[in-house]
């Protein structure tokens, strides 16, 4: 792996990473939302915040300035892909349940900053089992207390600076 495009943060990136905290939009923050639409709109490359099913909505903010969005839903009913992927047969989707689906995720526009993708990421699924419940989802009958999390990127759609800190 070449390393020569990584490098570590200088002390002002680090002191981004270290305020960075990860909300959640509720639901009838309305102003809130409407802003959140708009932002995906303008700057993600699928420009739609609509979802299906049980979904989630949180803002990274540095010092009350927007840095990144994410939105989780719950997952789809069948990608084949994934199934093989993780060796599930048919009477195993019952277990999608436990599964929230990373649907959204856009670092905004602003300073660029090592690693904040990452961190984003990482201080969102930290609080994502706790707020999952709130949506309703439940598994086989019972609250998903402890949710599952898949990400999916289309990284010939992914502006290349940030795929680096996904997957791709």
């Amino acid at each position: 792996m070449d390393n020569s495009r990584f490098r570590m943060p200088v002390l002002s990136e680090q002191q981004i990473l270290d305020n960075v905290r990860v909300n959640l939009l509720t639901p009838g923050d309305d102003s809130q939302r409407e802003r959140f639409r708009e932002l995906i709109e303008k700057h993600h490359y699928l420009k739609s915040d609509v979802l299906v099913g049980e979904q989630l909505h949180y803002v990274a903010e540095v010092d009350g300035r927007w840095v990144a969005l994410l939105s989780w839903s719950a997952a789809a009913n069948h990608l084949r892909d994934r199934e093989r992927w993780l060796g599930w047969d048919i009477s195993k989707r019952r277990r999608l349940a436990l599964v929230a689906n990373n649907t959204r995720f856009l670092i905004l526009p602003g300073p660029d900053c090592p690693n904040l993708a990452s961190r984003v990421l990482a201080l969102c699924c930290q609080r994502l089992a706790d707020d999952w419940p709130m949506t309703g989802c439940t598994a086989m009958g019972i609250p998903c207390w402890w949710p599952r999390v898949s990400s999916i990127a289309n990284c010939s759609a992914a502006p290349a600076t940030r795929r680096r800190a996904g997957h791709c």
